[in-house]
């Protein structure tokens, strides 16, 4: 918000009043020039120049109902006067009277259609009323009048932001920072465009700039904090929102990036009272609810959790990762019928890697007797599990089509019934062969809506290739070792990967009994690992050349079948085991995903699995050594 002071010339003695006056008052001494105004309106209370600088004064001094008072009998005396509309509409700005302020600049355009200022704070008041496309056209003006006018390009970049435009929104930052190399806040916002496109590098960067120009500045500290943390740079994160704290020692968001550090690095109790000082200092805040939900759930404190997931929602009825926290909790609880409701809400969030499908057809609502496209998306594991749903799906479509991702063509069309199609995900289907259509992950809304559904679960679904299974056994025979374990240990999951990953070597230490033989089926490159086992342990595990453990699923799920059982952490292996109806051991971090639930040792969407959960954060010793236990007595050595 910004306003002008201007005079008209006036009488000789009145003239030398205004006139120093206005020197006192742009030279910021506002108490000086008021005693000139105020000594003019005594001798002329309807002195038009008077009253409007005063007006300006107290709009300074923000003293806005004085202003407005004032500005009002300006206008009555000189109705033409776009100065005092532009100024008047700042003060019912600041008023939040959004809409008045609007009519002001309004009028204040209509009189000099290149007010560049009137333009600007149009933008402002429009900004301020969410009316985004309407805010950027008066930037735009403004701009226009204005070429260099920093502040338009900076707030129209701010825009640009909110609509999610972010590369946009970093064009008008860097336009106002070419004007004005030293423009801080411009740079911070920059940091945040690139926080958004998760370049979380380039975001610090940027934020460091700022830092640079204006070392305190509190906002550009608590920000790079946000990116540390999704570097999982959790100390250094939680160091960056203290300082800020102590430069804005109101400051709700570093008290909830300061929870989420302290969270990250498995101090919920700690996280949940920074949390908790944040809701004190800003009650409204969706986001301090939903971290702390997101602490309690940590603590398995589900219905506490659950509150604050509602309490977000309530205060924003369009957040979204609330919602799909909400989802997943309820999903873990076993409240299908509930969680599937929010479950669409995954298309929103910024962990989504799928594109929707874009078609005219309806989606399908579960009616039967339809010709059905369902299609693809989530990851490998993700499709596979879903596909445990479709022998149900076809007993009531007239036909079916299904995409998934190529590497599972071969597997899928050899294990279901003829009258499923399969093709790849990045195939264009047809759409006149089919009537309706709907993406995988919303099946279970139909199909699994409450736990008695899930006894429909086959043991297996899908069925390794018996000429790939005997071509292994073959070439690759046991000699000696009567049991035959896969082991998979790891997960290239960014956000995840660190707590569900286990130390190869701690892993085959634990689980070693004489004369098992242990399997690679763990993908990626494990020379290195496998060889660290061998030199330190003296045990071998057998990598088998042929098969590509990434691209061919097919071979890999040969592979499985030829192990008696398979021990994995929570990755593709474990879906692709469970649907091949193999014994499968899953490794499971404490705080797991929601197709896990939230306790015991049974999956309900893979029976054959046992589940091993950790009891402590981070800690995989004692659960392997239950693993460790269990397999003794189930397999012992011969």
């Amino acid at each position: 918000m910004k306003f002008p002071a201007t005079a008209k010339k006036t009488p000789n003695n009145v003239n030398q009043l205004i006139a120093t006056g206005i020197a006192f008052h742009q030279q910021g001494h506002l108490d000086q020039a008021q005693s000139f105004y105020e000594q003019i309106l005594k001798k002329q209370p309807l002195h038009f120049d008077a009253l409007q600088l005063t007006g300006t004064l107290e709009l300074q001094k923000k003293n806005y109902d004085k202003s407005l008072f004032l500005f009002n009998k300006a206008l009555k005396i000189n109705p033409l006067h776009q100065n005092t509309y532009c100024n008047r509409g700042a003060a019912l700005q600041e008023l939040h009277r959004f809409n008045e302020a609007i009519r002001d600049f309004d009028k204040a355009i209509k009189i000099k259609p290149d007010f560049a200022l009137a333009h600007f704070n149009r933008g402002v008041s429009l900004q301020k009323t969410t009316q985004w496309e309407a805010s950027l056209a008066s930037y735009q003006q403004a701009i226009f009048y204005a070429p260099l006018y920093t502040e338009a390009y900076y707030n129209s970049g701010n825009v640009l932001l909110t609509l999610k435009k972010f590369k946009e929104a970093i064009d008008r930052y860097q336009q106002s920072v070419s004007i004005k190399p030293d423009y801080y806040e411009a740079y911070n916002s920059i940091g945040n465009c690139l926080w958004e496109l998760k370049q979380y590098d380039a975001s610090i960067e940027q934020y460091n700039k700022a830092l640079s120009i204006q070392s305190t500045y509190p906002e550009a500290h608590c920000n790079k904090a946000s990116a540390l943390i999704a570097l999982q740079q959790f100390t250094l994160a939680a160091d960056l929102c203290t300082k800020a704290i102590n430069l804005k020692p109101g400051y709700t968001k570093a008290y909830n990036n300061l929870g989420n550090a302290i969270n990250h690095q498995g101090e919920h109790e700690s996280a949940i009272q920074y949390y908790d000082h944040a809701i004190f200092l800003e009650p409204e805040s969706a986001d301090a609810y939903n971290n702390r939900g997101t602490a309690l759930q940590s603590l398995k404190k589900f219905e506490l959790s659950l509150l604050d997931f509602n309490e977000a929602i309530k205060k924003d009825p369009e957040f979204i990762d609330a919602k799909i926290n909400k989802c997943g909790l309820l999903l873990k609880i076993g409240d299908f019928n509930e969680g599937w409701k929010l479950y669409d809400w995954r298309w929103k969030s910024k962990e989504c890697d799928t594109e929707p499908l874009v078609t005219p057809k309806p989606e399908w609502k579960g009616e039967p007797h339809q010709r059905l496209l369902v299609w693809a998306e989530q990851g490998l594991g993700d499709q596979i599990m879903f596909c445990s749903l479709l022998n149900e799906v076809s007993a009531i479509s007239k036909s079916l089509t299904v995409t998934v991702n190529e590497k599972l063509i071969p597997l899928m069309s050899r294990s279901f019934k003829n009258n499923i199609q399969f093709l790849p995900s990045h195939h264009k289907v047809d759409e006149q062969s089919y009537d309706q259509h709907i993406p995988m992950g919303s099946l279970g809304q139909y199909f699994r809506c409450n736990k008695e559904s899930f006894s429909n679960t086959p043991d297996a679904f899908l069925f390794a290739d018996p000429q790939k299974i005997n071509q292994i056994k073959s070439a690759n025979p046991a000699k000696g070792h009567p049991i035959v374990c896969g082991i998979s240990w790891r997960t290239t999951n960014k956000v995840s990967g660190s707590r569900r990953n286990v130390d190869l070597t701690q892993l085959i230490q634990t689980l070693w009994q004489d004369q098992w033989q242990f399997v690679n089926l763990q993908y990626g490159d494990t020379k290195q690992e496998i060889d660290e086992v061998k030199t330190q342990l003296d045990i071998n595990i057998v990598n088998v050349p042929e098969i590509d453990n990434f691209n061919d699923i097919d071979g890999l799920a040969a592979l499985i079948a030829t192990c008696d059982l398979v021990v994995s952490i929570d990755n593709t292996t474990v879906h692709l085991a469970g649907a091949l109806g193999k014994d499968v051991c899953v490794l499971l971090p404490h705080l797991t995903d929601w197709r896990w639930m939230t306790d015991g040792k049974r999956s309900p969407w893979h029976p054959c699995a046992t589940l091993y959960r950790q009891t402590l954060k981070g800690e995989w010793g004692p659960v392997l050594e239950q693993l460790k236990k269990d397999l003794k007595r189930k397999w012992p050595s011969t």
